[in-house]
């Protein structure tokens, strides 16, 4: 699930502000956001949305992701700024103790993993899209940071890639599979989860 900062810095699920011709001048209030249909008929939800349906789905561990940065502002500011909002929600709810231990934190780099460390110690999946794809050292930088998974994008991943993570007992997701063939032939290689 994609979150993303309003103009009034409320958390709403949201890929991002620019593929919606709704806001395609500024970014809007979490009103404005919560008042339209996506594609003309979807509600959207927001930070309060998640949090009442993780409640009710005690099960429920959720993935969060964020392309925050609007070119502007600093995107490390504006994460830190998403990161405390939501880790003081989420602990603001009577079980938000529990709540905050199902939220994974999708990680891009080394920077942003100090950032949501210093506010508290999420579960995190590593995702490397956004520098040099280079195995060997990818897995170090999981090794080193107790974190267990790592996405890497389909066309990237080879039984050699995928064994270099699993020797190292960090296991390998991927995204966008859309057949079931494809998903046996990366099971086969050794990927866990998608």
């Amino acid at each position: 699930t994609d979150i993303l900062l309003t103009s009034d810095e409320d958390i709403v699920l949201a890929h991002d502000w620019y593929s919606s011709p709704l806001f395609l001048e500024a970014v809007p209030t979490k009103t404005e956001f919560k008042n339209s249909l996506i594609d003309s008929r979807f509600h959207s939800m927001d930070l309060d949305d998640l949090i009442s349906f993780m409640l009710t789905h005690t099960d429920l561990y959720v993935l969060l992701d964020t392309k925050q940065g609007d070119g502007e502002i600093d995107e490390y500011e504006q994460l830190e700024t998403l990161y405390q909002i939501l880790y003081q929600r989420i602990l603001s709810h009577e079980k938000g103790s529990d709540i905050i231990k199902r939220i994974i934190l999708n990680i891009y780099d080394e920077k942003q993993l100090g950032i949501v460390s210093d506010i508290y110690e999420f579960k995190y999946i590593y995702t490397g899209y956004k520098r040099t794809f280079d195995p060997i050292d990818m897995a170090l930088f999981c090794l080193e940071n107790n974190i267990g998974i790592i996405e890497i994008s389909p066309s990237l991943i080879t039984k050699e890639v995928v064994d270099i993570f699993n020797n190292k007992n960090i296991a390998v997701y991927t995204y966008s599979i859309n057949t079931l063939k494809e998903m046996n032939n990366f099971i086969n290689m050794g990927v866990k989860g998608f």
